[in-house]
């Protein structure tokens, strides 16, 4: 039971944690689209993903040998849903001008090849 405290413990850590970042977020207007699809995915997919894994726990009977695990699994798999969030937005980051001077470049050529016909 204490191992089941500790990961809602740290699940409440990384509520605070989000929604400190969220309020970050929402401080800062954001032009971009790709960040305003972002955050509403992340304001709808969190409190989903909460109530979700918070029926699925109340399922599990507080003895149960699984139990421990389901702990374990949902704060490796909360962890890597993190990271994968920083490694997708720095991507998006990284690869946002180069996609747009790709299509520039491909608009450009497509424009020169249909004008010498």
């Amino acid at each position: 039971m204490r191992k089941g405290a500790e990961a809602s413990r740290r699940a409440d850590d990384a509520s605070a944690e989000l929604d400190k970042l969220r309020r970050t977020l929402d401080g800062a207007p954001n032009s971009d689209p790709c960040l305003q699809l972002r955050d509403l995915l992340c304001q709808i997919s969190t409190q989903k993903t909460k109530e979700l894994i918070a029926f699925i726990r109340s399922k599990i009977p507080a003895d149960h040998p699984a139990l421990p695990w389901f702990d374990r699994t949902i704060d490796t798999a909360t962890k890597l849903g993190c990271v994968a969030l920083k490694a997708s937005c720095a991507f998006v980051v990284w690869a946002k001008p180069r996609v747009i001077e790709a299509y520039n470049f491909a608009r450009s050529e497509i424009e020169k090849r249909l004008d010498k016909k």
